[in-house]
């Protein structure tokens, strides 16, 4: 797969993803070099060892709901811990929020902010 920098994804009208910037434009410039995602459930639970660092990490309803779940500071701590997990430097950088085209959305996170649960 050929590069693409993050920040064509948020300008990109061709595919409909209905992205838009939640965490700042500090990483728009990265780019990511893989074409598959990984929804990080497990890896949110703690079990790391199939964690791909260089895709592109999606929270879906699952990850999310399951956010929701914790209290407020074991939800940081959680968060803390994925992103010490130094997601790939091109993956972390799509921190945009997404909604997919059914009822359900979805975080194409990378530096997904943990003050949105302040």
């Amino acid at each position: 797969m050929e590069a693409i920098r993050v920040g064509a994804l948020l300008d990109d009208n061709r595919f409909d993803l209905r992205l838009s910037l939640v965490a700042g434009r500090q990483g728009l410039s990265r780019r990511i070099s893989s074409s598959r995602i990984q929804k990080p459930g497990l890896v949110l639970a703690g079990f790391t060892e199939y964690l791909h660092k260089e895709r592109v990490q999606v929270f879906g309803n699952t990850e999310m709901s399951y956010l929701a779940t914790l209290p407020r500071e074991r939800a940081l701590v959680v968060l803390r811990n994925f992103f010490a997990q130094d997601v790939g430097s091109s993956a972390r950088a799509a921190s945009a929020r997404a909604r997919s085209r059914s009822t359900s959305s979805c975080a194409a996170t990378a530096s997904w902010r943990t003050t949105s649960w302040t």
